[in-house]
């Protein structure tokens, strides 16, 4: 394993990712564009994937309407305060990173003008 990380600018502000990937691979993080199928269909895919994995933690079953509902929330929430990638390694879509910066009076508003994760998730596989 060797450390790998990226940056990436969000409105005026700039992040850095870091975390460890197995050598050899070509990694890139791809931004999730608003109407783009193929994004959908890629991020749908890790969406199932994440939630039946938690869900297996928490003996539970999301249904796969809710799983979709939410993803299609994700990218249509996107604007300048909220980023979402999919981690691709060697062409395949390993996974995704969500994050967003809150602004006063945005709904569930934890620290203003500052950022967090919302979901990150790599396959185990």
């Amino acid at each position: 394993m060797r450390g790998a990380g990226a940056s990436y600018a969000c409105g005026q502000r700039i992040y850095y990712i870091f975390f460890d990937i197995v050598d050899g691979g070509i990694m890139n993080f791809i931004t999730v564009e608003k109407g783009n199928d193929a994004h959908r269909d890629a991020l749908t895919r890790l969406m199932l994937d994440y939630i039946r994995e938690t869900d297996g933690h928490m003996g539970r079953q999301t249904p796969e309407g809710i799983v979709l509902r939410v993803t299609d929330s994700m990218i249509d929430k996107l604007n300048e305060d909220r980023v979402l990638l999919l981690l691709s390694v060697d062409g395949v879509h390993v996974g995704f990173f969500y994050a967003k910066i809150d602004r006063h009076g945005d709904c569930g508003e934890i620290r203003p003008d500052w950022g967090y994760i919302m979901e990150f998730y790599v396959s185990p596989e």
